[in-house]
Formats: structure tokens, sequence, C-alpha cells
């Protein structure tokens, strides 16, 4: 599999407890046997495939797990990193709807950066996400995550219609504290379900 060595270095950056990830290959009959019970079955051709294995760092040495043993946030930035370095080296856009799911804001941000510097961006490869993070909006471990002319809201309207307008249209100034003022409501942009919610509790 491409881009394994660039993973493990991801996973290991983001405090995993993992040391190496491994290709194991499998055949068909493994697999269906899996299925039936862990079963060989007769007559199937064989049919190679790869799965990850995760080598951990454990007090009593190393220990392998398979990807579904993972935390949530352990597969997700696995699969994440994966389409990430793809993106990176064909140089394509690549969307993602809630980027932050079972992520860290730290883990959020590496990922991003890696297509903000030319460095790791070489071939100008795209990422075009949605988030309800508002961490993002601002910096993290003292650096900007996003410049504000990459960075637009989406609410619906009086009919309903999700409108999009961008962090520009408010000409925040230089070191605004953008998350701050976002979750105070001054872009807009937030939960009506929220203030239904505060009206119907304080006439309960």
């Amino acid at each position: 599999m491409r881009h394994l060595e660039r993973l493990t270095r991801l996973l290991q950056a983001a405090d995993t407890g993992i040391e190496l990830v491994e290709l194991i290959e499998r055949t068909h009959a493994e697999q269906v046997g899996q299925h039936a019970g862990g079963r060989a079955l007769d007559g199937l051709q064989v049919s190679p495939s790869e799965y990850p294995i995760f080598k951990h760092r454990g007090q009593d040495g190393t220990f392998a797990l398979r990807s579904q043993d993972q935390s949530l946030g352990t597969h997700a930035l696995y699969e994440m990193g994966l389409a990430v370095f793809s993106s990176l080296d064909q140089g394509r856009t690549l969307l993602v709807d809630e980027l932050d799911t079972s992520l860290h804001p730290y883990l959020s941000a590496r990922l991003i950066r890696l297509f903000a510097e030319s460095s790791t961006n070489p071939r100008r490869a795209q990422l075009i996400f949605t988030s309800h993070d508002a961490a993002l909006l601002g910096r993290i471990q003292g650096e900007e995550v996003l410049h504000r002319d990459h960075i637009w809201f989406t609410e619906k309207n009086e009919h309903g219609v999700t409108e999009l307008f961008p962090l520009s249209d408010f000409e925040p100034p230089v070191g605004e504290d953008r998350e701050r003022r976002y979750l105070a409501g001054r872009y807009g942009a937030v939960p009506v379900m929220v203030e239904v919610l505060q009206d119907r509790a304080a006439t309960s």
C-alpha cells in the first residue's frame, strides 16, 4: 500500500501508541471463513488481499491489533490519512464532510496544514471540508489554522434554504479572536435550535 510509511509517522505523531503499521496478505478463503464461523471452505479460488495490522507499544512489549480493534479516533485518523496523502500525491481536490469527527483539534489542524504548506503540497492539491469545530477558526499550538479568506459559513434563511457566505464579509481585523466571536454569534451560522431550547426551558 502506498503512503504506509507516512501513515505510520502520522499515527506515531498523534501519540496513538502505534509503532508500526504492516500489511498482511490473506486469501479469499480466509475472508469467507471468517464470515462462516472461522471454518475454511473448499473449492474457493485464492484471491489475496491486504489488510493493516497495527503494532502498539505496551508495558510488556509490542502487540498487534487489527483495524477493527482500534479506537474510533485512531481509525478515523488512519482513514483520513489515506485520503489526504492520496490527494496530495495526485494534486486532486479532497472533499470531506465533518473533518473533525472523532479527531482532536490538534490532529485536524495538522491535516489541514499539510495542504497549506508548499513543502507537503507541491502539486497544489485542495481540501474542502465542513466542520463544527470552532477551534479551527482560531490558532492552535500558536499557529493560525485557516486564513480568513478560506473560511465560509452556512446558514438557513427564512425559506429553509442554506446560504453560503464568507468570513471576509464581516471584515474581521487582523488578530481578532474569530473562535470567540463566532461562538458569541457575531458571524451568524449558529444553530437556531439552541435558542428554541433556551426559550422552552425559560417558560417551562
